[in-house]
């Protein structure tokens, strides 16, 4: 991803649009993480959206993605809200599991059963989306700057991945920026 052109600033608008705030990283961190070998900054381009007049494709959706300890960890995805319901979130979690097919892949989600969630739709429909494209709800929890999130997995060994392991693996991509707690229920 570059740090700045029309591609990145359709990345830049789809990132702030899906998340809130407090889930959001400086998007200056992300894109110097991806700097790294083991990180993945990417704009998803299908190449029969129609691009701009100035001939800018069009960003589908974008995600950012780590290695480490041996597992993925998909950190952000989210794809372009005029463009959801089209089949590009799973048609990208697909192309991230088949290039990532020896290794687990673990994700996060807000907690669907928080009582007096603001968006408890939302969180079951986002559950539902990622079992639909075979990822499985752990009993694990991470907890980031005090906020918790329930764990999600997908692939081989997936489920030999402890908490600890998951910790470890966490932390050691957030530079001491972002630090991770992993507990089960």
């Amino acid at each position: 991803m570059p740090f700045w052109g029309p591609l990145t600033a359709q990345v830049h608008g789809i990132y702030r649009r899906a998340f809130p705030p407090n889930e959001q990283i400086p998007l200056a961190f992300l894109h110097v993480s991806s700097l790294r070998p083991n990180a993945q900054f990417l704009a998803w381009i299908d190449p029969k959206q129609p691009t701009s007049v100035d001939g800018v494709a069009r960003v589908v959706a974008m995600t950012y993605s780590q290695r480490a300890h041996g597992l993925l960890y998909l950190a952000f995805l989210a794809v372009n809200d005029q463009l959801r319901s089209a089949g590009y979130g799973s048609r990208v979690l697909n192309a991230i599991c088949e290039h990532n097919r020896d290794l687990p892949i673990f994700l996060e989600i807000e907690p669907v059963d928080e009582p007096g969630a603001p968006n408890p739709h939302q969180r079951q429909r986002r559950l539902r989306f990622y079992e639909k494209n075979g990822f499985e709800l752990t009993n694990m929890l991470t907890e980031e700057s005090g906020d918790t999130y329930r764990v999600l997995r997908r692939g081989p060994q997936a489920a030999k991945v402890s908490p600890k392991q998951l910790q470890r693996a966490l932390n050691s991509m957030g530079l001491g920026v972002v630090r991770s707690r992993v507990s089960t229920d």
